[in-house]
Formats: structure tokens, C-alpha cells, sequence
């Protein structure tokens, strides 16, 4: 069976998971040193000076969002979305993961880490991202390998039926799923409200799905809400970022 494609993203440093902060109430001003981006308490993306500078911009608050961990994602079609909170993921073995060194950042290599709702990972396709890998095998059990230890996590799904594929849906939903009459072989929880979902294997190992999306860049630069509990009333630009200073927090 061939197998399509995923839709890439653009670098290794355009995807950033986040757990909220304490907002700060003031912010010293210092000299300008390398950016970063953040998601705050009130659900926001910022982007400011790393060593306490003043923010030069950042995402309109988005009141009412559930607490918890959210991730920034750099779409392929160019947009920048903010999804959350997280809704699933694999356990965290405290593996950890290696700094993006400032100076590799500019030639990051295009990486297929990431899925989104109503894609699916067919039969010997992956998602990877360092030295982790998301495999669906062809025995129908989806696994989570480490180059340097093999298989940390399974879906234990291994001989259960035919051709499958994972899925994920607009409930948040990953299901392991056999091509004979479409059975579901394993399945994650459900998330609470139907919407964007997207499943990320991150640079420490975990595969976490994030969800609904909650804000959204335009092509144009403008600014458009998803799922956010009050509908927008404006607009705003977002500034250019350059990839270079879009690094991990």
C-alpha cells in the first residue's frame, strides 16, 4: 500500500510545547538578546527579550482557556496556531531533551513530527523528531522507538488485524484501526469539545495530542479565534519572526 506523505513542518524549531507561567508584572528593559516565545497564565503567545526584556508583541488573551500545557505550532501553510490544552499523551520516561544549539537554528531540516485531525499514519509510516520515532508497523501496533534504547512505549495491538492505520479526529480522539471493516483496535480518550486537534511528537520523547485550536494566524498576517470561549472583536498583526529566533523555552 503506498503510503502518502504527511504534511511537514517547516523546521525543528516551529513547534514549541508550553506550560503556562505566572505573568510577570513588570518587565525590566535590557538590552536586546535572543527572543523567545511563551504562552502566559491567560493563555497568550509573547514574543520578548530571554533575559527579561521588554515583550515586542505578543497574542490577544484568550479569557476562559482551560489551565494546562499548550503548544504553539508553525503550520504548514504558514500560519501560526496556538492548540491546547493537552488532552493525551505516552508517559514521560525522563529522557529529556538536547537544547536546539542558537546556531543550528537557521538550518533546521524539515521534520514530519506532527498530525493532524482527520490525518492518518498508514501502515510502515512514522513521525519523527531527533532520535525518536512514532511507528505504525505493518503488524497493527503502533510503537514509540528510541534509537538508542527501542521500543519505550506500544500500543500492544500487534497481530490484531489488517492493514491499519492511526487516525486522529476532531474529538481529540488517536485510534489504532484495522482496514477490515474498520475496527478499532485501540483508541485514546476523548477530549470534551469538538475542533482542531494536533498530535505531536516532541524532542523529549512524549507523543502529545493538543487540542482544540484556540488561535490562529492568517495568511495576511491578521489574527482569527478557533475555539476560543468569546468570539474575536478585532484584529492584529503579527510581526515577523524570524526562525532563527524561535527556540524552545
Amino acid at each position: 500500500m503506498a503510503v502518502p506523505p504527511l504534511i511537514p513542518l517547516l523546521t525543528l524549531a516551529s513547534v514549541f510545547p508550553f506550560l503556562r507561567q505566572r505573568q510577570q508584572r513588570s518587565a525590566h528593559r535590557r538590552r536586546p538578546r535572543r527572543r523567545r516565545a511563551a504562552l502566559l497564565r491567560c493563555c497568550h503567545l509573547r514574543h520578548a527579550t530571554s533575559l527579561g526584556g521588554s515583550i515586542v508583541w505578543r497574542s490577544p488573551f484568550l479569557r476562559g482557556a482551560n489551565r494546562g500545557k499548550y503548544a504553539v505550532v508553525l503550520r504548514p501553510d504558514g500560519a501560526v496556531a496556538i492548540y491546547g490544552p493537552a488532552v493525551w499523551s505516552t508517559p514521560d520516561y525522563g529522557f529529556g531533551a538536547a537544547l536546539v544549539h542558537e546556531g543550528w537554528t537557521h538550518a533546521l531540516p524539515t521534520v514530519k513530527n506532527v498530525l493532524f485531525s482527520s490525518e492518518m499514519l498508514y501502515e510502515n509510516a512514522k513521525l519523527v523528531t531527533r532520535d525518536y520515532s512514532l511507528l505504525m508497523k505493518d503488524d497493527c501496533n503502533l510503537v514509540l522507538v528510541k534509537a538508542s534504547v527501542g521500543v519505550i512505549w506500544q500500543s500492544g495491538t500487534a497481530g490484531r488485524g489488517l492493514h491499519c492505520f492511526l487516525r486522529l479526529d476532531h474529538r481529540g480522539q488517536l485510534a489504532v484501526a484495522s482496514d477490515y471493516y474498520y475496527k478499532n483496535l485501540w483508541s485514546s480518550n476523548n477530549a470534551l469539545s469538538i475542533g482542531d486537534y494536533v498530535l505531536l511528537l516532541q524532542i523529549n520523547g512524549q507523543a502529545v495530542v493538543y487540542g482544540p485550536m484556540v488561535w490562529l494566524t492568517t495568511s495576511s498576517g491578521t489574527t482569527t479565534f478557533s475555539s476560543s470561549p468569546e468570539p474575536a472583536t478585532h484584529r492584529c498583526l503579527l510581526p515577523t519572526l524570524p526562525h532563527r529566533h524561535l527556540i524552545c523555552c
